[in-house]
């Protein structure tokens, strides 16, 4: 969520970067909204470097200000300020202004809406108004964060029923629109057979673009179909390349797996005391198998 808005200001500070700021204040003061929402940005964040110094509460005023006359984006980052920003937190202030986004046509407030409601933040937790308001702001086409997680609803049966194949279409269209998280999800799912014919080569392209972008999950995953030999020529190096990758990046398992390389010498010289070391940071990262692992190591003197 929180990742989702900041992208959001960057791209919209991209576009306004150039504009001068005391234009922007004179038209906001003359009632442009938009003009308003713009001078937010700028006040939010000058990730471009336009000069104005950082200041989240001046930011908010104009969104309040620009929310008020008419700019349903600008409900929506007055929302997420109080929510999630503001030393005073109020969910209550947050849905009501979410609410006012996504009747005022942005998607993003439907969105934002739909995560409050999944959650329980400012209203009673209810997957399925969740469902309906994730569904609105997946159709607008511009969300693929939020059919995501309308396909979650659908793959774990909150607020729906229980539907894999149809979890698995909407996780498409989110990775159509190019969210990492739906592309993995689509991804686990060709690897696993769940609502879906299992895959391997599938679920390896999958994979391996979202830990291309970054996504860690996705290499530790695209590891294993390497360690297994899933769907491709089974390769110890390529998986230890990968588990590497996400162990650096502080993931739980893709150090269980480095280490579990280590013990049994796959890909690698046996080495106990690299296994020691990998499952000790495993168990640090709260991955309970690696705590065990450890201790074992530890009790056998090694």
């Amino acid at each position: 969520m929180k990742k989702i808005f900041v992208i959001l200001f960057i791209v919209l500070s991209m576009l306004i970067a150039n504009d001068d700021s005391g234009e922007l204040e004179s038209s906001c003061n003359n009632g442009n909204a938009d003009s308003c929402l713009n001078l937010g940005l700028l006040y939010y964040s000058d990730y471009y470097g336009v000069g104005i110094e950082q200041d989240t509460y001046k930011a908010a005023e104009l969104f309040d200000k620009a929310c008020e006359g008419g700019n349903a984006r600008s409900c929506s980052l007055l929302g997420y300020f109080h929510a999630y920003v503001s030393e005073v937190q109020d969910f209550i202030k947050a849905r009501d202004l979410f609410d006012k986004a996504c009747e005022g046509g942005y998607s993003g407030g439907c969105n934002n809406l739909a995560i409050a409601y999944a959650n329980g933040e400012g209203v009673k937790q209810n997957y399925a108004k969740a469902a309906r308001l994730y569904a609105k702001a997946c159709n607008s086409r511009d969300r693929p964060e939020a059919c995501n997680s309308l396909g979650d609803l659908y793959y774990y049966g909150k607020g729906l029923k229980k539907n894999l194949e149809k979890a698995n279409k909407i996780y498409k269209i989110s990775c159509n629109g190019g969210y990492d998280l739906g592309c993995y999800n689509l991804a686990f799912s060709y690897d696993n057979a769940e609502g879906i014919e299992q895959d391997y080569k599938k679920a390896m392209a999958l994979y391996r673009r979202v830990c291309n972008n970054g996504y860690i999950d996705g290499c530790n995953n695209l590891g294993v179909l390497y360690e297994n030999g899933n769907g491709v020529k089974q390769d110890y190096k390529k998986a230890k390349e990968l588990y590497e990758k996400a162990c650096e990046n502080d993931y739980d398992l893709g150090c269980y797996n480095l280490a579990n390389l280590h013990l049994k010498g796959n890909g690698t010289e046996q080495d106990y005391k690299k296994a020691k070391e990998y499952f000790a940071k495993g168990c640090n990262l709260q991955d309970k198998e690696s705590c065990g692992e450890y201790e074992k190591l530890k009790d056998e003197g090694h």
